[in-house]
């Protein structure tokens, strides 16, 4: 979805989610059919999470549509009680306690906000197993701009992408890896490929898929071009 810019809007953001509202009052009072209200409810909540974030790009945004994240995997988590889900997100959205990260160099504008793994870990701690991804080398896309890449930054000797250098694609778990090289706060790249971070990773993550080398994905535009 591509949203007009700030100014360009044709709706002010209470017309916008007025208009949310209407649609559902619509929906709800449609005779003779059986629609799960419920999940019309989720998702035109996030339409009006989308219209709000998109207005505006600031930390207030992020944690906005990170707790819309989670209210949508609860309620996924509450229709399927007795199922295992597996949530597939970025690092920066499923790590947790990141107010504790210690980055090296420029404050990192998302350090510190309420993110998804935060209310999961709040919220159901018994039961996550959260993985990451992490590279020591190639490069990712921009989230922001489609057509740029963001090259993987060298890690160092001691850092957790350093550590695995020359390992082929594994798994780990967190807890047993700093056992084995007897660690504590050590450099790693698993918040963003290419932001480096210190951290007793344990505490953020509980195991990491490693990749020898990373290589971005291919834009949905570019399958269709072809």
């Amino acid at each position: 979805m591509v949203f007009p810019k700030e100014k360009q809007h044709k709706l002010s953001e209470e017309e916008f989610v007025n208009y949310c509202d209407t649609i559902f009052e619509a929906i709800s009072n449609m005779e003779g059919s059986k629609i799960n209200l419920s999940l019309w409810k989720m998702y035109l909540d996030n339409v009006k999470i989308m219209g709000k974030i998109k207005r505006k790009k600031d930390k207030l945004s992020f944690e906005m549509r990170d707790e819309q994240m989670y209210k949508n995997v609860n309620y996924w988590i509450k229709e399927n009680p007795n199922e295992k889900i597996i949530i597939w997100a970025a690092n920066a959205h499923i790590v947790r306690n990141d107010n504790v990260l210690k980055k090296q160099g420029h404050n990192f504008y998302l350090l510190g906000l309420k993110k998804l793994g935060d209310y999961l870990y709040g919220n159901y701690p018994d039961l996550l197993y959260a993985v990451a991804f992490t590279s020591a080398q190639g490069a990712t896309l921009d989230i922001s701009n489609p057509d740029k890449t963001n090259i993987i930054n060298t890690p160092k000797r001691n850092s957790l992408e350093g550590l695995m250098s020359g390992r082929k694609i594994c798994f780990v778990d967190l807890n047993l890896f700093e056992n084995n090289f007897g660690l504590g706060q050590y450099d790693s790249q698993l918040f963003y490929t290419n932001t480096i971070c210190a951290a007793k990773w344990s505490q953020h993550f509980d195991g990491f898929i490693y990749i020898p080398e990373m290589r971005p994905s291919t834009p949905l535009w570019q399958n269709n071009k072809k």
